[in-house]
């Protein structure tokens, strides 16, 4: 059971990640998100969703620190795990995109931004819990809040 004790170790450093993120102590969130990645892509397959989780609220710390190029590649690798590996577009897959959407906007890649935007939008109208038309990233806005 060494590999469930591992994956359970890497879900707690997760969790200690997130608790740092909502607290916006992005500095202290960065090493336990690291770690918990470190020993979920050991485990491979199994903890697969669990890194897609850790690697997304890694690109969020990078994000917040203004890291923003290591932050889109991060949310790439997480969305490329999702995508790859849980079918389906549920929430957490909407919020890498609407994530990694807004990285590329910052990065000024604009074309794909919008086609992440228009993915996300769709999906979410489908879902029909939300309207299409409230889900845009303003470049503008991102300015102001940066």
């Amino acid at each position: 059971m060494p590999g469930a004790n591992r994956l359970n170790e890497s879900i707690v450093l997760t969790n200690i990640g997130a608790s740092y993120t909502r607290e916006r102590r992005y500095a202290e969130a960065e090493a336990p998100l690291r770690r918990a990645i470190q020993i979920q892509e050991k485990l491979g397959s199994d903890a697969r969703r669990d890194c897609s989780v850790a690697l997304h609220n890694l690109a969020l710390v990078c994000d917040k620190q203004g890291r923003n190029a290591e932050a889109l590649q991060i949310a790439s690798r997480a969305l490329a795990i999702r995508e790859a590996d849980l079918p389906g577009m549920d929430a957490s897959l909407l919020e890498i995109m609407r994530l990694k959407a807004e990285l590329l906007r910052k990065a000024h890649r604009k074309t794909e931004a919008a086609q992440l935007e228009r993915t996300v939008r769709q999906a979410r109208a489908e879902r029909g819990n939300e309207d299409p038309r409230q889900w845009t990233v303003d470049y503008r806005e991102l300015q102001r809040k940066n």
